[in-house]
């Protein structure tokens, strides 16, 4: 059985969340110069994770022309809030690569801070809500300790605690809460992981920080971070979740990086 076609509105998030071409950009011009389905595009982007990848896309010329005025006015407040989200989470980042660099502790930074802005050029277009950290396991206790030093408690705000996930509070009022997500593996696969652990954390690749210069985001090669991405598909896949097109969206930049 052959898939129905897509609406007007689920092809326009198709190709707001690709990377940026020229035929990208004729397609949006072409989707948006009637009414492709407005709330209907809203309600599938919060679904896949997507709306700051739709409000990038199309709160810039020439493609705002083609938006109504006030959803014009909530895609920029949700792009910008998401930018300062990430702000938050570049300047946490940057404070914990010096302390974990001092402390002699091999981590390297996957997900969201890991991509947006080498995939995303930075603009707040790739959301992401935690700081996922790839680390050795025998390196968890020793930054357990630096983490409750640095006020982090187990478990996500009003959950369980839990040794792979931590969050603390800040004072932020739009990011109240700063959340880490431990990672062990990169495939959830024993006969591959540990392998491709020490592979990626000696030597280490690292990217700057936008707003940081301070420090350095030790990331796993391209290729690892893809097959990263590829394993969290999977996993989806195995328990019947759909893949969001965010996570769809990483896939297929890294593959063209790798």
């Amino acid at each position: 059985m052959t898939a129905p076609p897509l609406s007007p509105a689920g092809l326009l998030l198709e190709v707001c969340v690709q990377a940026p071409t020229p035929q990208r950009s004729q397609s949006i011009s072409a989707l948006t110069s009637g009414d492709p389905g407005w709330a209907e595009l809203l309600w599938l982007a919060v679904e896949h994770k997507a709306e700051c990848l739709i409000a990038d896309a199309l709160t810039r010329p020439p493609f705002a022309e083609a938006l109504p005025d006030r959803l014009d006015r909530l895609l920029t407040r949700l792009l910008r809030a998401n930018q300062h989200a990430v702000a938050v989470y570049r300047a946490e980042a940057a404070h914990l690569m010096t302390l974990l660099g001092v402390s002699g502790i091999r981590a390297m930074a996957t997900g969201g801070i890991a991509v947006e802005s080498t995939l995303y050029d930075g603009r707040g277009g790739r959301q992401f809500s935690d700081l996922d950290l790839v680390i050795c396991p025998p390196d968890l206790t020793a930054l357990a300790r630096l983490l409750t030093r640095r006020g982090y408690l187990p478990g996500r705000p009003g959950g369980r605690p839990t040794a792979h996930i931590w969050h603390r509070a800040s004072e932020d009022a739009l990011v109240p809460f700063v959340v880490i997500d431990l990672h062990t593996t990169f495939t959830g696969k024993p006969e591959e992981d540990a392998e491709m652990l020490e592979q990626a954390l000696a030597p280490r690749t690292t990217q700057t920080i936008p707003g940081h210069p301070e420090a350095l985001l030790p990331v796993p090669p391209p290729e690892l971070l893809l097959r990263h991405a590829r394993a969290l598909a999977e996993q989806d896949a195995r328990v019947r979740r759909p893949i969001s097109l965010r996570l769809r969206a990483d896939i297929a930049r890294l593959e063209i990086q790798a």
